[in-house]
Parts: structure tokens; C-alpha cells; sequence
């Protein structure tokens, strides 16, 4: 229990913590804490001379706080760092409705969001020099997960990948490459590697399918939205049968795990 942490309960709350975090300098830290029944989430600054937790940030969500970047379950720390200057952080958040890019000064807990709209972050990774976030966004579709390169300092946000499917992008140590998996609709994941660049020759490197799986036609599905009780529409593959299998039935597979 500490008095610094804004917690909002009539009772203490048992929780769980990742960390510690030091910055390049070595003199500051910071922890996340996570409350057990999945509600809270605080970011807090170790202070080591009064030996007490100065809390920089809150998260709250009444059903389940989690997110990409965030993590859904308490047993999994965020996504977060320090910035190269030694007095400034980076964390995601859902408090815009989206899961979004943050920096706060740990000093004068002044708060900057980075990325802004209807999508979300992933994957975030600073550069060795800390000019340019690289980060895997659902920008253009709700569905894709493109590759970008976010000039923080100039607010420039730079495409990588721009295909339509779904990329995991890992940088080289001398971030000059990038590795990834990439997959699409109707094509299962496959490596490949390219310079970390906009427009840069792609090589495939992997070819996991058989020779029988590349002879089949495997349909592309529709994505559709479905609008749900509460009218959020909900993403939604259709496959559709040839007209002269049409006979009225269908098949619904609902994913869902109660968040």
C-alpha cells in the first residue's frame, strides 16, 4: 500500500510487479504494477533516497484493462521504455479508446501522444540512436498489420511494409535489415528480408507449403462487419459457395473471450 498511487478502491488491492526499468544513466527506474483481479495498471517512479513509488501513470478499465502493448492478463508486463534521455518514458495506452503511443516526462509528468486515430499500436521498438520509433500499426485496415517508422521528434510516419496482410517484423542489430513473417487471407505465413527501408527489394526466404497445397485454389474471403447488440461493428471473414452449392445454410464460427 502507497499512499503515492492513485488507487481507487475502498480497500488495498493485491497486485503484482514487473521491473525494475533503468534508463541509460543508470540513476532513474520505473515499475508497472498490475492489480490482480485485471482492473488497474500503474506506471511509477522508484524513488531510492525515500524509498517510496511516485505514480506517473493510471489505467483503468471497469471490465479488463489490456490491449496491445498493454497485455490482457497481470501476469504479463506492457510494452514500455525509457527515452535516451534519461528522463522521459514510452508506454501505450488505451485511454483515447485505442491502443496509442505515449511519452512522458518522468520530472514534470508532462504527457505527449504520439500516434493518434482509429487503429492501433504494436510492436513497438525505439532506434539505438532514439530519433524513430518502429512500429507494426493496423492503420489502413482493421485487418492488416503494416510495418512503419515514426519520426517521433517531426511527427513523420513513414510506411515500410504496405501490403495487405499481416507482418512480424524483427530489425537487425545494426537495424540496416529487417526480418519478417508475413501472411495473408488466403496464404500461410512465409519468411522473408529486405533492407529497413520505404520500397526495398523483398526476398523470400522461406517456402513452407507442398506442392499439393499450391495446386488448390484457396479462396480470398470477403471481410465484412457485423453490428453487434451494443452497434459496434464487428470484423467478420465470409466465404461464400459457388452458386451451385447455394442452399441457404451457414456456417458461424464466434470468437470470444469475454473482454
Amino acid at each position: 500500500n502507497n499512499d503515492d498511487l492513485d488507487v481507487k478502491s475502498k480497500t488495498p488491492k493485491n497486485v503484482l510487479f514487473h521491473g525494475l526499468y533503468f534508463n541509460q544513466q543508470g540513476d532513474r527506474a520505473i515499475l508497472e504494477i498490475k492489480s490482480y483481479d485485471n482492473k488497474d495498471r500503474w506506471i511509477a517512479l522508484v524513488d531510492f533516497n525515500d524509498r517510496k513509488l511516485i505514480e506517473l501513470e493510471h489505467q483503468h478499465d471497469k471490465a479488463w484493462i489490456g490491449g496491445p502493448g498493454i497485455s490482457g492478463w497481470n501476469g504479463v508486463s506492457g510494452d514500455m521504455g525509457w527515452m535516451k534521455d534519461g528522463e522521459s518514458i514510452w508506454f501505450q495506452s488505451e485511454e483515447s479508446g485505442f491502443s496509442h503511443l505515449y511519452i512522458l516526462n518522468v520530472i514534470n509528468k508532462k504527457k505527449t501522444q504520439l500516434t493518434k486515430g482509429d487503429f492501433e499500436v504494436r510492436d513497438v521498438r525505439l532506434s539505438e540512436d532514439g530519433k524513430i520509433f518502429y512500429l507494426t500499426l493496423n492503420k489502413e485496415d482493421n485487418g492488416n498489420r503494416n510495418f512503419y517508422h515514426l519520426q517521433w521528434e517531426k511527427k513523420k510516419l513513414i510506411p515500410i511494409l504496405k501490403s495487405k496482410g499481416n507482418y512480424e517484423v524483427r530489425v537487425s542489430p545494426d537495424e540496416k535489415k529487417i526480418l519478417y513473417r508475413y501472411s495473408y487471407k488466403n496464404s500461410p505465413w512465409e519468411l522473408y528480408t529486405c533492407n529497413n527501408e520505404p520500397d526495398a527489394v523483398v526476398k523470400q526466404i522461406s517456402s513452407s507449403v507442398t506442392d499439393e497445397f499450391k495446386s488448390y485454389s484457396w479462396r480470398a474471403p470477403d471481410i465484412i462487419n457485423v453490428k453487434g447488440m451494443d452497434g459496434v461493428d464487428v470484423p467478420a471473414r465470409l466465404y461464400l459457395p459457388s452458386v451451385d452449392k447455394e442452399n441457404g445454410a451457414a456456417v458461424i464460427f464466434v470468437h470470444g473471450a469475454g473482454y
